[in-house]
């Protein structure tokens, strides 16, 4: 897991595309190898250790895979289902998802930090131990969903719901929200000040 290395150009500490020796900005076909990249995605469900790091992707159906150690990091992510997959250990940090469907999936040990991210949905979702700090959400619902030891520290969350929600011991420290919906949602069980937090 993590077997990735440094893009080949000098002075570049970009991560090298799966398949690649070079970073998605300096691979001269990038467009056609990350297509090919797809096409041996689709013929998987178990995925490992594949790096799209700043890639970017549109209209990719990805539904119910396992997902282990990889990194989507920087990628600017359309349109792409997600949904009823695993995920373990992966990036998503400083990612632009619009539109995604990552409904009812089971993620652990993955990180969103610093991703900006709308009309996306996670209805009915496993998000335990999870980063979501940093995050910029827009018309996103997380709805049905466990976000047990779960992070928004320093989140900006706007027209978000978390309607019916597990958050136990999930952190909301330092946030600034909008129009966010915690109908149903056990928030007091979630921090949003360090004051009696159970670390």
């Amino acid at each position: 897991m993590y077997s990735f290395t440094s893009c080949t150009v000098n002075d570049c500490n970009t991560t090298a595309l799966s398949g690649s020796d070079f970073c998605v900005l300096h691979l001269s076909d990038a467009a056609n190898h990350i297509k090919a990249l797809y096409e041996t995605i689709r013929q998987q469900k178990t995925i490992k250790n594949i790096n799209l790091a700043g890639v970017p992707l549109d209209g990719w159906i990805l539904k119910q895979r396992q997902f282990f150690g990889c990194s989507f990091a920087g990628a600017q992510l359309n349109n792409i289902d997600w949904s009823d997959s695993v995920f373990r250990m992966c990036f998503f940090d400083f990612c632009t998802i619009k539109n995604a469907q990552f409904c009812r999936i089971d993620a652990q040990f993955c990180s969103f930090a610093g991703a900006a991210i709308s009309d996306t949905t996670f209805i009915g979702s496993e998000l335990v131990h999870n980063n979501f700090n940093g995050v910029h959400t827009v018309r996103c619902n997380f709805s049905n969903s466990s976000l047990y030891n779960t992070r928004f520290i320093k989140s900006q969350l706007a027209e978000t719901d978390f309607i019916d929600c597990d958050l136990k011991k999930t952190f909301f420290l330092d946030i600034s929200q909008t129009s966010v919906n915690w109908k149903f949602s056990n928030t007091q069980e979630a921090y949003f000040e360090l004051t009696g937090a159970d670390f």
